[in-house]
């Protein structure tokens, strides 16, 4: 963390289960190949698309193009090829929790009716909990912004200025819907002569400083690590 700002970390009980947030590393090979065929000049998305179909397994395929934003016909043509073929739900279903898109997923389940009655034919107790995690994650998103925007007033009032970080930032910025992007807390870059009058300011109206174990910190542990890396 730069000497130069001051971090405050503000955190709210994270929604479903802790493997939201898994690595990347089943579709990295993939990844690295479709980047070889576009340093080589020969890419196109027809390109893409056959590599992903012999590299990938169907349900992986299938969670490449559910994360994308926005889905053509193409796509959507394509899942519906795949979810009839040899489609391992449960594998699919686990994944997309694991690499953090099951929100991206209900949220195309939701906004295709054409997919989702696809997706209701050949496995109805897939589509509900995806659908689900979706307006849970609008749920929470929303509460978040809530608080945000309670911080944000109390910041104002007492001439605190601040940066918000990540989550909510990419959630309304590079999201089309800020339910497809979950964020579990809130990350705010303050200046550090700024850190102990915003301490105040938000002890005094009820927040708390918790470490990452989840334990509240004490004032004179809180005054060592704003003195040391300013991240409470």
């Amino acid at each position: 963390m730069s000497s130069k700002k001051g971090r405050y970390h503000l955190q709210r009980q994270r929604l479903g289960p802790s493997s939201l947030c898994g690595d990347s590393s089943f579709y990295i090979s993939f990844l690295i190949e479709a980047k070889r065929i576009k340093l080589e000049g020969v890419a196109s998305m027809n390109t893409v698309k056959e590599l992903a179909a012999n590299a990938l397994r169907p349900e992986e395929l299938a969670l490449v193009l559910f994360a994308r934003q926005d889905l053509d016909g193409d796509d959507i043509s394509l899942l519906k090829e795949l979810f009839t073929g040899a489609f391992d739900f449960e594998y699919f279903s686990d994944t997309a929790n694991k690499q953090g898109i099951a929100p991206v997923i209900g949220y195309h389940l939701i906004n295709n009716p054409v997919l989702r009655e696809e997706f209701k034919k050949v496995s109805p107790e897939t589509l509900r909990p995806l659908v689900l995690l979706y307006e849970l994650t609008c749920i929470h998103n929303r509460q978040m912004y809530a608080d945000l925007e309670k911080v944000n007033k109390l910041f104002s009032t007492h001439g605190i200025k601040f940066v918000v970080l990540k989550g909510p930032v990419l959630a309304k910025t590079v999201y089309s819907d800020y339910g497809m992007r979950i964020f579990g807390d809130l990350d705010l870059l303050i200046a550090p002569e700024d850190m102990l009058k915003a301490h105040t300011v938000l002890k005094n109206d009820g927040f708390a400083a918790y470490n990452f174990h989840g334990e509240m910190m004490s004032e004179e542990q809180i005054i060592t690590r704003m003195q040391s890396d300013y991240h409470l």
